[in-house]
């Protein structure tokens, strides 16, 4: 128990954003630096899914192969622009 707290409050603290989702995309962890970066506070996003709280713009791969790599490999790195809560880049 105490180095789950640990590493909750790790992720919680550190300085880029984490968003953490279930196996159907949907948010289920959002620290405060995303809060910060995205506009949009924790509790308006848990439980909703990513695509519809992130619009997300891919430079060099398509919505498929990232979401393919990730069902495969449970990670995809590639380059994104976000879109925020207000509608910034």
């Amino acid at each position: 128990e105490a180095r789950l707290l640990y590493l909750a409050a790790l992720v919680e603290n550190i300085a880029d954003a984490v968003i953490g989702t279930d196996e159907e995309h949907r948010i289920i962890w959002w620290n405060r630096v995303a809060e910060e970066i995205y506009g949009w506070k924790q509790d308006e996003v848990i439980g909703k899914y990513g695509r519809d709280v992130l619009k997300t713009e891919f430079q060099h791969d398509d919505q498929n192969q990232w979401k393919q790599s990730v069902d495969k490999t449970g990670f995809w790195r590639g380059q994104v622009t976000q879109i925020t809560k207000t509608g910034e880049r």
